[in-house]
């Protein structure tokens, strides 16, 4: 067994979840709810990436500060500009300032008012209200006073809603229904009675389509017989981080590169319903973590993992990160599109019950830009980031989702 000092990782809790976000309601007849995301903004000496390239600039649009927009400025003065189509009328708005960092202090002119602010930290900053004596055409963010490198903004949300607080994700401005939010579907629009009229005439007369149907049902019915807890759970909040591997370099804790032998990619074993949270390696026989997940107990045993991997004698094993992936890869995504195909093809009121359940949890758990944008996979936001999964096998989730939503 590896020697040395044994870490029992980076915090005693399961990570937090994030603070939600107010409910949704309706907008009112002319309320103003508008984000002006910096990069579109005018006034800009450059665009890119690397932000030697360019000299003598003010602000430039950057790309690489775990955002996927914003507007950095090294110089310590300048401004960037939008025009407001359509104008805002005068009177009282509340403006908000997205900063990516906070050191630094900038001014927002809407129309002919102005007001200061220092962001306070990273993410959504309240500026304070302002009023618009008349119609504003323009909106535009300069720097005052840079303390460091460079200062970042992202984005500027203004509100008539004088009571507005702080949002926690990407655009506040969304959790705002339309005046009129009523459902825009209420029928099959994939499994329509006229595409399922043709599976069943391929299903009377080619006897592998119906046979076909047949395990897909019985297969369903297995999933169905689960409790309604126990395929919630398959997919594991996604707070927790995803890893792909729960150590390539150095195989199992106990055993080693010995694991490898069974299978060089993903040797480990799971079984979800008898053994939550725990990755059993098939050579020693061993489970791990050694603590409940499960239980929230976090430190027990030799081998403990808190969600953010289990160190010893200088590598760190991500259990619980594999774990999460796979328990969503191997179980809950398969059960989605086997319910999906099975409601369709049977209409089963309690088939249909399951696969509500699972789409359920998945809109819990999906990262939407708002209260959850950066809950991810590996590195969260970055090139390998998806939302559940990694990038690729995300926009197939989305896909899956959106055809159970219309079998359901």
């Amino acid at each position: 067994m590896p020697t040395g000092t044994r870490s029992r990782g980076r915090s005693a809790r399961p990570l937090p979840e994030l603070p939600p976000n107010p409910p949704q309601r309706r907008l009112r007849p002319g309320e103003v709810q508008r984000v002006y995301e910096c990069e579109d903004f005018e006034g800009m000496a450059g665009r890119g990436e690397d932000l030697s390239l360019v000299s003598g600039w003010t602000w430039y649009s950057h790309r690489s500060y775990s955002r996927l927009r914003a507007a950095v400025n090294t110089s310590g003065q300048g401004a960037i500009w939008t025009e407001i189509a359509p104008p805002l009328p005068g009177g009282g708005y509340k403006l908000f300032v997205r900063a990516g960092s906070v050191f630094w202090t900038g001014r927002v002119r809407l129309g002919d008012a102005s007001i200061e602010f220092a962001p306070l930290r990273s993410g959504w900053n309240e500026v304070g209200v302002i009023d618009v004596p008349a119609r504003a055409e323009r909106l535009s963010l300069e720097i005052v006073q840079k303390v460091g490198n460079y200062a970042i903004a992202d984005a500027i949300y203004v509100t008539s809603d004088l009571a507005a607080q702080p949002y926690a994700g990407l655009d506040p401005s969304r959790q705002y229904l339309p005046v009129d939010a009523r459902p825009v579907k209420d029928e099959r629009t994939v499994y329509t009675e006229a595409y399922m009229a043709g599976v069943r005439r391929r299903m009377a007369d080619h006897a592998a389509v119906g046979e076909q149907a047949d395990e897909i049902i019985a297969a369903a019915r297995e999933i169905a017989a689960r409790s309604d807890r126990e395929l919630w759970e398959l997919l594991a909040p996604t707070s927790i981080r995803r890893t792909y591997y729960v150590n390539q370099n150095a195989g199992c804790p106990v055993c080693g590169l010995e694991i490898k032998q069974v299978d060089p990619f993903h040797p480990w074993i799971l079984d979800p319903f008898e053994h939550p949270y725990k990755m059993q390696c098939p050579v020693c026989e061993r489970r791990f973590p050694t603590n409940d997940f499960a239980a929230g107990e976090m430190t027990g045993g030799e081998y403990p993992d808190d969600g953010t991997g289990c160190t010893v004698g200088g590598e760190t094993y991500h259990f619980i990160g594999e774990y999460t992936h796979w328990a969503f890869r191997t179980y809950f995504a398969p059960y989605v599109r086997t319910l999906t195909q099975a409601v369709a093809l049977t209409d089963d009121p309690d088939l249909a019950h399951k696969l509500g359940v699972m789409l359920l949890r998945a809109a819990q758990q999906w990262p939407n830009s708002e209260d959850r944008y950066l809950w991810s996979f590996e590195r969260r936001v970055g090139l390998a980031a998806g939302a559940v999964t990694d990038r690729i096998w995300s926009s197939y989730e989305g896909r899956n989702y959106g055809m159970a939503y219309d079998a359901a």
